[in-house]
């Protein structure tokens, strides 16, 4: 029987697999900041955007 643990390192691993499934959540994360009404809301779902743009999607900074 899968634990719950097990379940989160299956789905942590699927999403860096996945960057279809993680461009999903990311772009979920920032409707929901567009609809958010309140400062709160609106600084919550900006936090849940940033940390996901920075686990799933790190900036690529290229050297010249």
């Amino acid at each position: 029987m899968m634990k719950k643990s097990d379940i989160m390192v299956l789905m942590n691993t699927h999403l860096y697999a996945c960057p279809r499934c993680a461009d999903r959540m990311i772009k979920q994360a920032e409707k929901a900041l567009d609809r958010s009404e309140t400062k709160w809301s609106k600084n919550f779902w900006h936090g849940v955007w940033k940390k996901l743009r920075s686990k799933y999607q790190p900036e690529r900074v290229t050297y010249h």
